[in-house]
Order: C-alpha cells, then sequence, then structure tokens
C-alpha cells in the first residue's frame, strides 16, 4: 500500500482522547476510543522532556517477582500525567518510527527495533488499530521488513 493511504488511516487517530494505557507482555497498548496502538517496539511515553516510561522499563525488576518492574511502576505513578490527552499530531518517517503528539504535552515514541533479523524472517514493531468497535478491524502494521494495511473481521458469539 502507498505510503500516503497509511499516513491517512494514521491520520485518523488527530483528535482522539488517550483514554487508557496498560502493560501486557512487554507491551504497551495505548486506547484512543475507537482506535488503539500496540508498541511491542521500544516504546517510550515523554512529557516535557522527560522520559516517563519506556517499554525497556519492564527489564529493570526486583528479580523474584516479575510484578515488580518499573514499567509497571512508572505506568501507575504517571497514568493521570498520561491518560487523557488528545492527539494533536501523528508523524511516520522513513524507517517507520511513529510518534504521536497529544495536547497535554504527552509525546508517544515508536522506534523501530532492528534492521535485517537473522532468526526471524519479519519482527512487528508497532501495530495501530482502527474501527474497533466496529466488525472489521483496519490494522497498520510496521514491522522490520514492511508496513502494512491488514483488515480483519471481529467474530462475535452467535447464538442460535
Amino acid at each position: 500500500m502507498e505510503n500516503n493511504e497509511i499516513r491517512a488511516y494514521l491520520e485518523k487517530m488527530k483528535f482522539c482522547r488517550l483514554t487508557g494505557i496498560r502493560c501486557a507482555c512487554e507491551m504497551l497498548v495505548f486506547d484512543f476510543g475507537s482506535c488503539g496502538l500496540h508498541a511491542q517496539c521500544f516504546a517510550r511515553v515523554v512529557k516535557n522532556g522527560k522520559i516517563l516510561l519506556t517499554t525497556l522499563d519492564y527489564q529493570s525488576w526486583d528479580g523474584e517477582n516479575d510484578e515488580n518492574n518499573d514499567e509497571w511502576r512508572n505506568l501507575d505513578r504517571y497514568r493521570d500525567e498520561i491518560v487523557g490527552g488528545v492527539v494533536s499530531d501523528v508523524r511516520l518517517n522513513e524507517l517507520n518510527d511513529l510518534t504521536i503528539t497529544l495536547d497535554n504535552g504527552v509525546t508517544i515514541e515508536c522506534f523501530a527495533a532492528n534492521g535485517e533479523t537473522t532468526y526471524d524472517e519479519e519482527r512487528e514493531f508497532w501495530r495501530a488499530l482502527f474501527d474497533v468497535d466496529e466488525m472489521i478491524v483496519t490494522h497498520v502494521v510496521a514491522t522490520n521488513v514492511s508496513l502494512d494495511v491488514i483488515a480483519s473481521v471481529v467474530e462475535t458469539d452467535s447464538k442460535e
């Protein structure tokens, strides 16, 4: 798909409010109402020149209980500062780094994490989801080898 078409999808995030943020499987998940972002690469949340939270914070832990890590601690500590902002800008560069700027001074940055891989065919960096409350969800997926749009049908439980 052409980069302009992908940028048009990403522009749909503009004016969406960040309603939630959570950790899942060493990934940061951002909820923007009908849009979402899954950051599986190195990602960080910055406000006023200060790094509040990164995906690598998970690696700093007490060595005994995996729930005692800095990613979860920093998320709990800064959640109220991060959540609530409205997307004012979405940028994608030639390396597929994604930057989302919110009107509350928060910037979400997702960085392409690696070049060619020896042991994996493809490594997913981030995934933006659109129309998450509809029957067909559109995903913009950035990997080390591609930037694609994928549509998926949401299965529902039907009682006949």
